[in-house]
């Protein structure tokens, strides 16, 4: 993400890449860029928490891989906060399965439940209403 502002009163700093990194350091924050452990945002605001869990201790995080059966039941959960007026969706390798509006508050969760032989990937998209009808902006 990157912004296009150039002059008052575009703000700087829209959209932003957000990196889910062990600390500030350059080493690690490349290593969850290589992870798969970033996202794009609108905000600082907006704070998100994605996982998936299937069967006892399974788990995993944003960009994380989880190892299951083809036929394992798996909870898909996202947690958004700062993002008002806005729907959170669930996208796979078989398109958009699930979506749901947050509450007016910008702060809610989110659970899908899938199977691995349904869904090879999840994504998590949260996107505010569109403005014109068409597709949906990122918050």
């Amino acid at each position: 993400g990157n912004s296009d502002a150039h002059r008052e009163p575009q703000p700087v700093g829209l959209p932003q890449t957000v990196v889910l990194a062990d600390d500030l350091s350059r080493t690690a924050i490349q290593e969850g860029i290589r992870a798969g452990r970033s996202w794009i945002c609108e905000s600082s605001k907006i704070n998100l928490k994605f996982t998936a869990t299937g069967g006892p201790g399974a788990h995993a995080g944003i960009g994380g891989r989880l190892e299951v059966g083809a036929d394992a039941a798996i909870t898909v959960r996202l947690e958004v906060t700062g993002a008002p007026g806005c729907t959170a969706a669930f996208v796979t390798d078989q398109g958009q399965l699930y979506a749901a509006p947050l509450p007016d508050s910008g702060t809610g969760t989110v659970e899908w439940r899938t199977t691995a032989s349904y869904a090879a990937y999840v994504r998590a998209e949260v996107r505010h209403a569109p403005a014109d009808g068409g597709a949906s902006g990122l918050p």
